[in-house]
């Protein structure tokens, strides 16, 4: 059972790790890796899946909150002198 779901395990380990150390970057990871499997596959599993064959709207908003998360908590840890398109 464990070998076939290591991903997920790791994951959820993962998690508990940037929960517990406050990392809001692993966070932003795992938003990116959210978002490009969701591209890959061309369906995202949101509160229901989405196809992106049958709406693309509704797909491409995800994606896009998908990305614009991952981007804020990646950047959310830096301090304001070193990154210099800090927004928040």
């Amino acid at each position: 059972m464990f070998a076939k779901r290591w991903r997920t395990i790791s994951a959820l380990v993962f998690a508990l790790i940037c929960i517990i150390l406050n990392w809001q970057w692993g966070v932003g990871v795992m938003f990116l890796f959210w978002a490009i499997r969701d591209i890959a596959d061309g369906e995202s599993h949101f509160i229901e899946t989405i196809k992106r064959s049958e709406e693309v709207v509704l797909y491409c908003l995800v994606i896009a909150m998908q990305l614009f998360f991952a981007l804020f908590f990646l950047v959310a840890d830096f301090s304001k002198n070193d990154f210099l398109l800090w927004f928040l």
